[in-house]
């Protein structure tokens, strides 16, 4: 999954390039489910129009987190997000939502991220390159709560296979459970 992503990004970066060039441009990765999420699309990128970060990381309000997510999903995501601010030191952050958006001049975190040699998985590049990038100083905040809708299609479809869905939720929190403590021990020592 890592390669297949990191050529995504770099393939969004290329593009961008090609438009203008502008460093100033913002790139925003979603996940094909999470469409409702592009209405609010103005409020997660504001921190960065307005010059307040480089990257920004969704922040999910609790309530559309626990009414439209599966219950095991909110489980496993909610220890994943407590292990996130335990290794970093930092609150406030929900990266266990997903998406991310982020300056053109940060793309490098997204593109050139090589977990295995950090003894990660190669999987959740969004997930590290925040990380990484708050290593070398620049400005990572989470984005004003916002209320979207996870589908409900998607939901029955996952609650449907609650077994192998909790298999899996569960190799994805040990799996950034060990990277946010890997990384996190990098992030807390600038902070």
């Amino acid at each position: 999954m890592g390669p297949a992503r990191r050529q995504m990004f770099f393939h969004g970066t290329e593009h961008c390039n090609e438009l203008d060039g502008d460093s100033d441009s913002i790139i925003v990765w979603i996940e094909p489910e999470k469409h409702d999420l592009v209405r609010s699309l103005p409020q997660l990128v504001q921190p960065i129009a307005e010059g307040d970060a480089d990257i920004v990381i969704l922040t999910r309000s609790k309530r559309s987190f626990v009414e439209t997510y599966p219950a095991f999903q909110v489980e496993s995501e909610t220890q994943a997000n407590e292990v996130y601010a335990e290794a970093t030191g930092l609150s406030g952050f929900d990266p266990m939502s997903g998406p991310v958006a982020f300056r053109l001049s940060m793309a490098k975190y997204f593109v050139l991220n090589r977990p295995k040699k950090l003894g990660l998985e190669d999987t959740y590049i969004s997930h590290y390159a925040p990380l990484l990038a708050m290593m070398d100083g620049h400005k990572v905040v989470p984005s004003p709560e916002i209320y979207f809708f996870y589908p409900r299609e998607q939901r029955e479809e996952e609650t449907a296979l609650t077994e192998a869905m909790k298999t899996k939720r569960k190799w994805q929190l040990d799996t950034l459970s060990n990277a946010y403590r890997t990384l996190g021990a990098g992030v807390t020592k600038i902070s």
